[in-house]
């Protein structure tokens, strides 16, 4: 069998001061395909399933579901940077969602074509930024608090702290971390993709300045969708060594994005990772003071591809 290991540091188990009460809590649900689902109503439509997505700085509409599940005024346009190339959609303008017990209000949603088995929506950090969210994938729960009276977990708890950087204008969010390969390493600004259904990618740009592609051998094939509609196949390596601060990680695999258009030939990103990666952590996601803290749960040892399992 193949295995994943982990050097990790060690944890007390604590709980953060009862100070900390949510202005919010909402239910998710994680798919087999390690999506976080979560229910949001938009003007008078009710229980739409949106993808929560802290890869996405807008909030987007399936446009296959217009006249259908929701009917909407598409009064503007825009120019869509996707994953994989750019391309015009139609916006409606001054709607309003619901998500829990909060709402945002003047909301232009995008309308793109996820096809009929995808989700209603993409709910996008411009719904969360003035927000700390917790992401507990144990409990499948969002928790959202006030920034000014938060309590943070102390030095010694389990959590690890890392600073986050922005990329395009502040609406993608980062954590530095680097791949070590024949005794070098990588380093890298790596996106907090929840919306990714993937473990890791790496970025055009990173994968052709240190030949990845060459140095790395084709274990699988992956066909990745982005916002603009397009498919992309990229073959899948495992990565040796891959390192956030004290923590290491092994044998992880990661798509190379070899060709495409669009965000994956962005020279300020490594890549990403996606949400097979993330959800082996509780998360606290502090936008406002541009940090994030780490924990691991209940499926920080779960298989990453079931292909990779002998």
């Amino acid at each position: 069998m193949t295995k994943f290991l982990l050097t990790l540091f060690s944890s007390l188990s604590v709980l953060l001061s009862a100070q900390n009460k949510p202005i919010d809590k909402i239910p998710f649900e994680l798919t087999d395909n390690n999506e976080i689902f979560i229910k949001c109503k938009v003007n008078e439509t009710d229980s739409l399933t949106f993808l929560f997505d802290t890869g996405a700085n807008g909030t987007v509409i399936n446009s296959y579901i217009l006249g259908k599940k929701i009917n909407l005024n598409l009064d503007k346009e825009i120019e869509n940077n996707g994953a994989n190339g750019i391309h015009m959609v139609k916006i409606s303008s001054t709607n309003t969602l619901q998500f829990g017990n909060l709402k945002k209000e003047n909301l232009d949603l995008l309308t793109i074509d996820y096809g009929a088995d995808q989700f209603d929506g993409v709910f996008g950090t411009n719904l969360i930024d003035k927000y700390i969210i917790e992401i507990d994938y144990d409990k499948k729960e969002l928790r959202l608090y006030e920034p000014s009276n938060y309590v943070y977990p102390e030095k010694n708890t389990s959590y690890r702290k890392f600073k986050m950087g922005t990329l395009n204008n502040g609406g993608l969010y980062t954590i530095k971390a680097s791949i070590k390969l024949n005794g070098k390493k990588h380093k890298g600004d790596f996106v907090l993709d929840t919306g990714a259904d993937g473990v890791m990618s790496l970025s055009q740009p990173f994968v052709e300045k240190y030949s990845f592609d060459k140095k790395l051998t084709t274990v699988a094939k992956a066909t990745s969708t982005g916002s603009e509609g397009i498919s992309v196949e990229s073959p899948i390596v495992v990565l040796p060594e891959l390192q956030l601060n004290e923590l290491h990680f092994y044998n992880v695999p990661s798509v190379l994005y070899t060709s495409g258009k669009g965000e994956s030939l962005k020279t300020d990103r490594a890549g990403l990772f996606g949400n097979s990666f993330l959800k082996r952590f509780n998360i606290i996601l502090d936008i406002p003071n541009m940090q994030i803290f780490l924990k691991p749960n209940n499926l920080l040892h779960s298989p990453y591809y079931d292909f990779l399992i002998e």
